[in-house]
């Protein structure tokens, strides 16, 4: 986490937004937090989304809407 202080202190990165539940390389459920600026890399296919394992992106939005 002292990364995140870094980037938000040279104003790269911003307050956590959203926090997604996700699951990380162990096949543990964790929690991801996100910001605007924050980089993130697809893990896997998401053909649906037009998403390949490998692509990266930046967070330039995040817009909350409930699901269901």
């Amino acid at each position: 986490m002292m990364a995140r202080e870094v980037l938000r202190a040279e104003g790269v990165l911003g307050p956590d937004c959203a926090a997604l539940s996700t699951i990380d390389r162990e096949d543990k459920a964790t929690v991801l937090p996100l910001a605007i600026g924050d980089r993130i890399r697809f893990g896997e296919t998401l053909p649906h989304l037009s998403i390949r394992n490998g692509n990266r992106a930046t967070v330039t939005a995040i817009t909350l809407q409930r699901m269901g």
